[in-house]
């Protein structure tokens, strides 16, 4: 049962926040939905608003002084709504639809038990104990195993085991699974390509991955929604590029919410939503209409539209080639003056060691004059070729 609609006021860094989570068709859409956003702008709030609204009334925002408020709306399901002060949640609530254009008569509130909707959430940021996703494994491997010894079915096992080996092959580009050493001691292993790990062998990156993957696939019952806060987590950019179809793929009917600071992310997936935080100058925050991911943009595009990242060049060398353009603005208009020149020359050469791309820019060939292009293209008498031959 996905989200179609989530509200709050007086959390993180938002005064009210509406993100819109519906389809063009106007239903709940599955996503992937990307928060991306700038560091302080709330991505992780909002994560964090969903599972204290569902899950985990003890965590959350108990404690803050505000009066923090999270409605949710599943379509035509009905809504759920949380504050600190129970009482007034449904007043609150009423009037936030009613305000957002719904009638409040078509989502009416109940109680997360009453929509049984059944959550994960994750952070990608920390990789997971090798343990407890050996634990997870062999718990899964040790069930199928009496399942078939007791002539009972295993396809929901070997289905989980199927997904898994799909999505971490699908994240590292080569063929993947799982195999399991039974001497000297029972111990699942990770087959990459030609390559055979322990899971302490495993990349931090790797075993984050792993980590979510285990969360979200080994359970009892499927999942409506999955909350996974910085999906990229150390993560090469290769594989960024393919962590979210992968978990597109594992969890085909799932709805799911991810945070990510990568333009490799907000790239690689044809129905990803992208909703884009910002920050106002007195530090609140807002959600922006959310837009289709820029699949088919070139990297610096999204890097630019996306994160309000204007430069493809470090912070240092865009420094340097700003005070050459405004040095160069002035050379044209000849008014430089010795000091000027000199280090007009000196940036001219600093970044034309730094880079082919930078020495093209900074190296332009200077403006020919009037009677030089005349001389150039000249038509030659009839009956007389005009060569032009190269001096060295």
């Amino acid at each position: 049962m996905p989200i179609s609609h989530f509200f709050a006021e007086g959390i993180g860094p938002f005064q009210k926040v509406h993100l819109d989570l519906r389809g063009a068709d106007g239903h709940p859409s599955l996503g992937p939905h990307i928060l991306a956003g700038a560091n302080g702008s709330g991505k992780s709030t909002i994560l964090k608003a969903i599972d204290w609204c569902l899950a985990k009334p003890r965590d959350g925002f108990e404690e803050e002084a505000t009066n923090p408020r999270v409605l949710l709306i599943f379509g035509s399901a009905g809504a759920a709504v949380r504050t600190k002060h129970s009482d007034r949640g449904s007043a609150w609530a009423r009037k936030t639809m009613e305000e957002a254009g719904l009638n409040p008569s078509d989502f009416p509130l109940r109680g997360v038990e009453g929509l049984e909707i059944s959550t994960a959430s994750y952070s990608g940021v920390a990789a997971a104990k090798d343990d407890a996703i050996e634990v997870s494994l062999l718990s899964l491997y040790i069930k199928r195993a009496i399942a078939k010894e007791r002539g009972k079915p295993t396809s929901r096992y070997t289905a989980v085991f199927d997904a898994f080996e799909r999505g971490l092959s699908r994240v590292c580009g080569e063929d993947a699974s799982i195999i399991v050493d039974l001497e000297p001691n029972l111990q699942p292993k990770l087959r990459i390509g030609e390559r055979v790990l322990s899971f302490s062998e495993a990349s931090d990156g790797l075993r984050a991955t792993l980590g979510w993957m285990a969360e979200f696939l080994i359970r009892d019952n499927a999942l409506d929604l999955v909350l996974l806060d910085g999906i990229e987590g150390l993560l090469h950019p290769q594989w960024q590029r393919r962590v979210l179809p992968a978990l597109r793929e594992i969890l085909p009917g799932t709805q799911s919410i991810v945070t990510s600071h990568s333009p490799f992310v907000i790239s690689s997936c044809a129905d990803a939503v992208i909703h884009v935080l910002k920050v106002n100058k007195d530090g609140s925050a807002y959600v922006e209409a959310p837009v289709k991911a820029p699949v088919g943009e070139s990297i610096t595009s999204t890097l630019k539209d996306i994160f309000g990242v204007d430069s493809r060049f470090d912070v240092e060398t865009e420094k340097l080639l700003n005070e050459w353009n405004e040095l160069n603005k002035g050379r044209v208009g000849a008014s430089l003056d010795a000091g000027d020149e000199a280090r007009f020359k000196e940036l001219t050469r600093v970044l034309s060691s730094r880079s082919e791309e930078l020495r093209s820019i900074v190296n332009q060939p200077a403006a020919l004059s009037k009677a030089v292009v005349d001389s150039l293209t000249q038509t030659a008498p009839a009956g007389r070729v005009r060569r032009r031959v190269a001096t060295h």
